[in-house]
């Protein structure tokens, strides 16, 4: 065998053993980002109290279990610009979760609230939230309110409201976008 024989049998292994090092490498590469996006996600959620509910709807959204809560746990409220940050329902995943969801009014000692149940039993809970200065629409206190997205260009932005609770039927106002309102999120 003279060297170019030689050569090509050389480099023939080594190109093979460095596809092989490399598949490897990406592999890893891949599971460890993997991992490390997970422990985030989770990070995040620890940090927001944030958990998402499958509630085996059509279009496949998840919902947060609850109002975004801050450190304390109490409800943070926020005016539409900062609700909008974060990802909000539309108008078409607030009515699919009144038309395709189950709800029962729940009182507790201090507080009351919605429970909504989902066409595969899993659930959400809506705490009813006194909310300062509205005004503009009838609400005695004893209904769900948080932010819609809204693309129009006025000072009047979307919320959902009261649901009739044996009809299932959606309800989305106008009201002003300064006022703080809960927020639930969605992905």
């Amino acid at each position: 065998m003279d060297i170019k024989e030689r050569s090509k049998q050389y480099a023939q292994g080594k190109a093979l053993e460095a596809i092989t090092a490399a598949i490897e490498k990406a592999y890893q590469d891949g599971y460890n980002d993997g991992l490390n996006h997970l422990a985030l996600e989770e990070q995040e959620a620890a940090k927001t109290g944030v958990k998402y509910v499958d509630l085996g709807l059509p279009s496949g959204t998840l919902w947060s279990s609850q109002y975004i809560t801050n450190i304390k746990g109490q409800v943070e409220m926020m005016p539409y610009l900062d609700a909008s940050k974060h990802i909000i329902p539309t108008k078409q995943q607030f009515v699919e979760l009144c038309e395709k969801c189950h709800y029962d009014y729940v009182i507790f000692k201090n507080f009351s609230g919605t429970k909504i149940i989902g066409p595969n039993g899993g659930e959400i809970m809506l705490w009813n939230i006194k909310v300062p200065n509205l005004k503009s629409i009838p609400y005695n206190g004893n209904s769900p309110f948080f932010w819609i997205q809204d693309d129009e260009e006025n000072d009047k932005k979307n919320c959902a409201t009261q649901v009739e609770w044996n009809k299932s039927k959606a309800h989305i106002e106008k009201i002003f976008m300064g006022l703080k309102l809960p927020v639930m999120l969605v992905k």
